[in-house]
């Protein structure tokens, strides 16, 4: 017997509830949300700023061997496992949305830019849309 046969709720339940709870606090507003989903979700909702950020496979291979503590091996494999489960969860659940650049307001390039380079190009564009521009 598995979990779901014992009443647990699908993962597509699951995936609709909290599509459901992205949205309401999107609509509540001032609310930043992490994740691509998130931004699929809310897409058609009026006043959102959708940020992707970006970098090449080695500076995301050199990032996951210092959150791990990992060597070069590991590192590249669990870089490969996330783009696989985020490709699968892509497919799965927005299987006619290609994630493409036309549905963010910006991209930014972590391996080209410093965090702080990043923040203030997001609060550049926040202050502006804040101010109607």
């Amino acid at each position: 017997m598995t979990l779901r046969d014992q009443g647990s709720p699908s993962d597509v339940h699951v995936f609709h509830s909290v599509a459901a709870t992205v949205r309401a606090l999107a609509q509540a507003g001032r609310v930043v949300m992490v994740g691509v989903g998130s931004g699929h979700i809310t897409l058609n909702m009026p006043g959102g700023v959708h940020i992707r950020v970006v970098a090449d496979l080695e500076y995301r291979i050199r990032t996951m061997m210092k959150l791990l503590g990992a060597g070069r091996a590991r590192a590249a494999a669990e870089v490969k496992r996330r783009d696989e489960n985020r490709a699968a969860f892509f497919k799965k659940f927005f299987p006619d949305s290609p994630l493409t650049a036309d549905r963010f307001t910006m991209t930014l390039n972590a391996s080209l830019m410093s965090e702080k380079q990043m923040v203030e190009a997001v609060v550049a564009v926040l202050t502006t849309r804040l101010r109607g521009k």
